[in-house]
């Protein structure tokens, strides 16, 4: 028969102590593995310990092309040091995003924004169809380069039918040579003009003057004579160009009126064009705008329209964006 004795008080008080200690000891591996703030996680209330969150409050969105939209998202646990931030991918089809102010936000970059909700936004695209555009915003912390929290959104950007069809206008009978200019200086743009014939533009309508800029072709342009010599990227050294349009699509004659250009060169430049003479109704004239010293890769450059009045019937076809690429 087996008899068992009672563990003396001593041994007892000795038996909870190495208990003890090694629940001690798995405690401070823990915490040497897994960081402080283990226990957190486990024992949290509301509010302590919870995940930070960077979220758009709407996962689809359908905006015309050019004009303004705005965009609600919130921000939660967030308490440390940081950077919100906005960016989309690059794509095919000529999308281009601008803030309502007209700053460009250069595709495939973390482009910093406030944590104010809504963001305003400017889509334009040069596909005549709608498509896609994949916006994304998130938290950056303080010495970090990737965000910790981010959420997207997908906005279907519509064509915008108030503005002339992407197909290249008819080319009038003996239209006027082209202006032979001296050579401009390194780094100074180029630039040429074509003023479509008015014989068929019809009278006024009645209303406001609406011009609008549209985008006809980037490519290379010749930097002695500005002409448009062909499309597609440009090559390290060579005259980059942007052909673009502006058309009264109004009912009455414009006021004169001027253009800007803010071109992807390696130092910031913007171009300031000269006043312009005004335009009837459906009136339109072209420019090819040629410069030097384009940045390497994708980058863009904005076109605006200054019409110097307060008349005009709708300013969100005043600017658009315009893609560039250059291969070394």
């Amino acid at each position: 028969m087996v008899t068992f004795r009672p563990a003396s008080p001593a041994r007892v008080i000795t038996i909870i102590a190495l208990v003890v200690a090694l629940a001690a000891a798995i405690t401070v591996i823990l915490v040497a593995a897994r960081g402080p703030d283990l226990f957190g996680r486990w024992f949290a209330w509301p509010g302590q310990g919870a995940r930070p969150v960077v979220a758009f409050e709407e996962s689809t969105r359908n905006v015309a092309a050019g004009a303004v939209f705005s965009i609600p998202w919130r921000q939660e646990h967030i308490d440390e040091p940081g950077t919100f931030v906005l960016s989309y991918p690059c794509s095919r089809e000529g999308l281009a995003v601008t803030f309502s102010d007209g700053s460009i936000i250069p595709c495939g970059t973390h482009v910093p924004v406030s944590d104010e909700s809504p963001i305003e936004l400017v889509a334009t695209s040069e596909a005549e169809g709608t498509v896609p555009l994949t916006l994304s915003v998130g938290f950056i912390p303080e010495g970090e380069s990737d965000p910790v929290a981010a959420s997207t959104a997908v906005i279907a950007v519509e064509p915008d039918d108030r503005m002339p069809p992407a197909s290249p206008p008819p080319v009038a009978a003996n239209p006027p040579p082209a202006a032979q200019n001296p050579p401009p200086a390194a780094g100074t743009p180029s630039t040429s003009t074509y003023r479509f014939p008015t014989d068929s533009a019809p009278a006024a309508t009645g209303g406001a003057f609406d011009l609008a800029v549209r985008i006809v072709d980037i490519g290379i342009a010749d930097p002695a004579t500005g002409t448009f010599l062909r499309s597609g990227p440009a090559k390290q050294g060579e005259h980059a160009a942007v052909m673009f349009e502006v058309e009264n699509v109004g009912g009455s004659a414009s006021q004169p009126w001027h253009f800007t250009a803010d071109l992807p060169t390696a130092a910031s430049y913007q171009f300031v064009s000269q006043v312009q003479q005004a335009l009837r109704p459906a009136e339109k004239i072209r420019f090819t705008l040629g410069f030097d010293g384009i940045r390497s890769g994708t980058s863009t450059g904005l076109i605006a329209i200054d019409p110097q009045s307060a008349t005009d019937a709708d300013s969100a076809n005043n600017a658009t964006v315009a893609t560039f690429v250059r291969t070394d």
